[in-house]
């Protein structure tokens, strides 16, 4: 895959960057927007996959970051057509955020792991700054008893409402574009491990959107990347 036109903005804890750093580069992506944090570990994931493909997902932040000072490093905002709000320590998420609604950079919202820790009035506010949220369908019935939503009101706030269910289809729907589709799964038929098949399909969906390309093929190549995500017993070894 070409990096060329994607820059990931994060930060690391310095005690175990240099693993991170070094399979970045391996895969020839820029680290040049990666900031280091001294004395502190990276935020991580731990996730547990059971015989039944059921997962229990223990999400740590990085707790090192300062609320009252500015961490991220980024580029041209002109260069920039879409921002994804991925999940991390919650002071870094707002700072993404806030740089991305400065300067009207269509927004990806992807709440993942840290969906509970935004409080109400956040995760309202960047929901209506927000062109597209995305999570998968447990989560969403979360998101709205959490935040007390209807499924209606949510489509009243954000452009594209955009749904992940496993093995089910993944709908796509948007009351300000008078659109909805269901799209059937096109996954791989080998099953050897669901971890990180949510963000191979992101991956794949907002690549192919970035280039222009029409819905239908942004969710046939996001499928097929997650369906190889699927298929392989390490996460980001399927590439």
């Amino acid at each position: 895959m070409d990096f060329d036109n994607f820059d990931l903005v994060s930060v690391l804890g310095a005690k175990d960057a240099t693993d991170y750093i070094e399979y970045l580069q391996s895969l020839k992506i820029s680290t040049k927007y990666i900031t280091l944090i001294d004395g502190s570990f990276s935020s991580c994931a731990y996730i547990s996959t059971d015989q039944a493909l059921d997962q229990l997902t223990f999400f740590i932040a990085n707790q090192a970051v300062d609320p009252n000072m500015k961490y991220l490093k980024f580029g041209n905002p002109a260069d920039y057509a879409l921002a994804i709000l991925a999940p991390h320590n919650m002071n870094l998420i707002v700072e993404a955020f806030r740089f991305a609604r400065d300067n009207k950079i269509d927004i990806v919202f992807d709440p993942g792991q840290q969906l509970a820790a935004f409080g109400a009035k956040l995760f309202r506010e960047i929901l209506a700054n927000s062109k597209y949220l995305i999570l998968n369908k447990q989560a969403l019935e979360y998101a709205l008893e959490l935040y007390d939503l209807s499924y209606d009101e949510l489509l009243n706030i954000v452009d594209y409402v955009i749904v992940t269910d496993s093995e089910n289809p993944v709908v796509i729907q948007s009351h300000m574009h008078n659109y909805k589709q269901t799209f059937e799964p096109e996954m791989s038929s080998k099953v050897v491990d669901p971890t990180g098949c949510g963000d191979a399909f992101r991956a794949g969906f907002f690549a192919s959107l970035s280039m222009g390309l029409e819905m239908n093929e942004c969710v046939k190549r996001a499928m097929y990347l997650a369906g190889l995500c699927l298929g392989s017993p390490v996460t980001q070894d399927y590439l």
